[in-house]
């Protein structure tokens, strides 16, 4: 009974013996998962912290560069439109083909140029009484649409409509102005308005012109 006793003991003994190494090897190997789970998390928060900020730059950097481009977009747009206010004056132009109207007279002429500010122009005014000292050069007509506006010699009466032809170029003209100097005998016979003074200069004195008279005054 005595051995009965001894024996069942050690069986006991070894059984608590083998419980404990079985939680002692549990509990390693949860430490070892809480410890590989806590460096993964971090890597992985890392990871995450660093896409973030990445992300961030990224942001500032295409919301810098959209602001550059809108800068230089409003900048182009405003020396755009300081050339076009310094070139000449905004006008509402309608240009109307005169191809098939009929050619009262014509002849060949010189044609010279000349801008609201040349020399003893000061008024503003052409001979007519229509502004131009803004720099204007169009004047609207209720047949012939926006017209260019000429000075011519007195047998052209005030609101006569020209066709001027030189060079494959055609513009369409009316006599609003006169000038001490143009006319027949003289060296120049019409004498084209343009936005300014230092504009005339620039075209100088055309030849050979092919005029066409398409209305003999108002």
């Amino acid at each position: 009974m005595k051995k009965i006793y001894n024996y069942t003991f050690q069986l006991v003994c070894i059984y608590i013996l083998l419980l404990s190494l079985f939680s002692i090897s549990i509990i390693n190997i949860n430490v070892n998962y809480y410890h590989t789970y806590v460096q993964n998390a971090s890597q992985e928060k890392a990871v995450v912290s660093t896409l973030l900020i990445q992300s961030q730059q990224d942001t500032k950097t295409i919301e810098e560069g959209s602001i550059n481009i809108v800068e230089e977009n409003s900048s182009t747009q405003q020396e755009n439109e300081v050339k076009s206010t310094s070139s000449e004056p905004k006008e509402n132009v309608n240009i109307v083909d005169t191809s098939t109207f009929a050619v009262l007279s014509q002849e060949t002429v010189a044609i010279s140029h000349y801008g609201h500010d040349c020399y003893g122009c000061t008024t503003g005014y052409t001979a007519s009484g229509y502004y131009v000292g803004d720099g204007r050069i169009y004047y609207n007509d209720d047949m012939f649409g926006s017209v260019r506006i000429v000075a011519a010699d007195n047998k052209y009466p005030l609101g006569t409509i020209l066709r001027l032809d030189y060079q494959n170029i055609k513009i369409t003209a009316i006599v609003l102005d006169r000038g001490s100097g143009i006319g027949d005998g003289k060296k120049f016979q019409i004498d084209l308005l343009t936005t300014s003074e230092n504009q005339a200069e620039t075209l100088g004195i055309i030849e050979n012109t092919k005029l066409e008279v398409l209305r003999l005054g108002y």
